[in-house]
């Protein structure tokens, strides 16, 4: 069962009826749902870029994530379907994604997360996750 807010709800009512079928993506539906990251798990993520963010400059090279990246933790690896250097390689493709400029925003490192965050229910586990993958407090 799906409990939406009167704010997602209109949300997806909005992005229908704005649209010229009836249809919506599932990374669409996933945005309007995921709202922003809150409470523990926002802290954790801007722990995170703090520590990538080192010289204060709002930007980060994705190699820079890649190389501070710990993929050791990752559910991926400890269930045996990806090795380490595969889970850096999908993070680090995702970040590369957002503009193709070889570079990370603070804003796009959130909305990945951000992302992500809709997938795992427990803010214990998202905050192990992204805690382990950047050597960061968990809060």
């Amino acid at each position: 069962e799906l409990e939406l807010t009167r704010e997602q709800r209109r949300g997806m009512s909005d992005a229908i009826a704005t649209g010229h079928d009836t249809q919506i993506s599932y990374p669409k539906l996933l945005a309007l749902l995921r709202g922003e990251l809150t409470g523990r798990r926002a802290a954790v993520v801007q722990r995170a870029w703090q520590r990538l963010d080192r010289l204060k400059r709002g930007l980060i090279r994705v190699d820079e994530l890649a190389a501070a990246y710990d993929a050791s933790a990752d559910p991926l690896v400890k269930a045996k379907s990806k090795t380490p250097l595969q889970v850096v390689q999908l993070v680090a493709g995702a970040f590369d994604g957002y503009g193709g400029d070889n570079t990370v925003s603070a804003a796009e490192f959130a909305d990945y997360y951000s992302t992500a965050s809709a997938f795992v229910q427990s803010d214990d586990f998202f905050g192990r996750i992204v805690a382990s993958a950047y050597k960061v407090a968990e809060n």
